[in-house]
């Protein structure tokens, strides 16, 4: 993951606040990402999108600034496409698509909820958290309740899928 206080890629065990390793000391402040293809794909505060290689994570690799930040990145094996989440505060949030190579942005979908987070899952469906802690699946550009995670929000969010289990990082 990426400590914000310390700008530093780090790596932590079951219990986070006494086994955190720091494994790298980032250029940026990175504020949302995901992995895809060998490199961590990143977004700096200033709208700066950024490729960092996981196997050596000292070499980032700028692509292009975007001019806007996005809540959260996330990156749908199943079609091999970045995705990116951008809310402008007006109870929706808007879902596009980023090319990996130049970073070129295309428009995808409008969703209907205030959403903070988001996860694919590789067959067209998404997870997202909105800023309340309601949990969202989105299919076909609609965004469905789930329901209530049942836990306050804190700070930044960020969701994602992995091994057909749904995470969440709340802080």
């Amino acid at each position: 993951g990426f400590n914000q206080f310390t700008d530093s890629w780090v790596n932590f065990g079951s219990d986070v606040d006494r086994n955190e390793t720091v494994m790298a000391t980032a250029s940026s402040t990175f504020v949302a990402g995901d992995y895809a293809e060998g490199y961590i794909f990143a977004m700096d505060e200033g709208g700066k999108f950024y490729a960092v290689n996981m196997s050596d994570m000292t070499e980032s690799y700028y692509i292009k600034n975007l001019y806007y930040e996005y809540l959260d990145l996330c990156y749908d094996d199943a079609s091999a496409t970045m995705y990116g989440l951008r809310n402008y505060g007006n109870g929706k949030c808007y879902l596009y698509s980023i090319n990996l190579l130049n970073a070129s942005e295309r428009y995808v979908a409008t969703i209907d909820a205030n959403l903070q987070s988001l996860a694919a899952v590789g067959d067209g469906t998404f997870y997202g958290m909105d800023n309340k802690g309601i949990l969202y699946q989105v299919a076909n550009n609609e965004a469905t309740a789930i329901g209530s995670v049942g836990l306050p929000v804190r700070g930044s969010q960020a969701t994602t899928y992995s091994s057909g289990k749904l995470y969440w990082a709340n802080g």
